[in-house]
């Protein structure tokens, strides 16, 4: 995702020359990032992915008639499946500049906290409503549900002790 960026960060703290732009201008940096996200888009995500995503289903229906649990092969299906979505999201999180690594890393953070961790929450309150009803086990999951809600709060407290 930020190849040219990353190289060119790299060949200035290696070498100590000053780099002109966040654009890489050497061509074979050029060749080698367009072949690898020609492979990544044209070959991994549209060919191999729902390949590999259509035989976890198969395997889920298999290991469900064999009196398995399905939801080992389902999950993978889904994540193999969210996989395009995922290059998406992250090709939007690339500034482009020279630090897009850096930005790319702090967006991942900040989509991580504010977005996945809410939702985990969630789905751990759901799970300890569900575990009340069968009287088993509930604090875990309150506890995993809180700790998941105050990562974005803490986060916010470091970043507001580092500038003071």
């Amino acid at each position: 995702m930020t190849i040219p960026q990353f190289l060119s960060d790299l060949l200035a703290l290696l070498f100590d020359l000053a780099v002109p732009a966040a654009v890489c201008s050497s061509g074979w940096v050029t060749a080698i990032e367009a072949a690898f996200r020609n492979f990544v888009s044209d070959v991994l995500i549209a060919n191999i992915v729902p390949v590999f995503a259509a035989f976890f289903v198969l395997k889920a229906a298999l290991d469900a008639t064999q009196g398995h649990s399905p939801l080992g092969s389902i999950v993978t299906a889904i994540f193999l499946l969210s996989a395009s979505s995922t290059v998406q999201l992250m090709q939007g999180f690339n500034s482009g500049s020279q630090f897009a690594t850096t930005d790319m890393l702090a967006s991942l953070w900040n989509y991580l906290s504010g977005t996945i961790l809410p939702e985990a929450a969630g789905l751990a309150v759901a799970g300890a409503i569900i575990n009340f009803a069968r009287q088993r086990p509930v604090m875990p999951l309150v506890y995993s549900a809180l700790a998941f809600l105050s990562v974005s709060g803490i986060w916010k407290l470091v970043q507001a002790m580092v500038r003071g």
